[in-house]
């Protein structure tokens, strides 16, 4: 019930995770956001969830 809630959706209903991140639509496009958290905060671990399900379109 948790993450259907912090979801906006309903315990037992399918999402797609993680959920697609808007302003990602290529690997370039999840370099740049790494670079950019590093930049912030070079001391920081950046870690990346990648979907892998059948039907569910690649990033790169």
């Amino acid at each position: 019930m948790y993450i259907a809630r912090l979801r906006n959706s309903k315990p037992g209903v399918p999402l797609i995770s993680p959920p697609p991140h808007h302003d990602i639509y290529s690997i370039e496009d999840l370099a740049q956001l790494i670079f950019d958290l590093h930049q912030v905060n070079p001391k920081a671990k950046v870690s990346v969830k990648l979907v892998a399900e059948a039907g569910i379109g690649t990033v790169a």
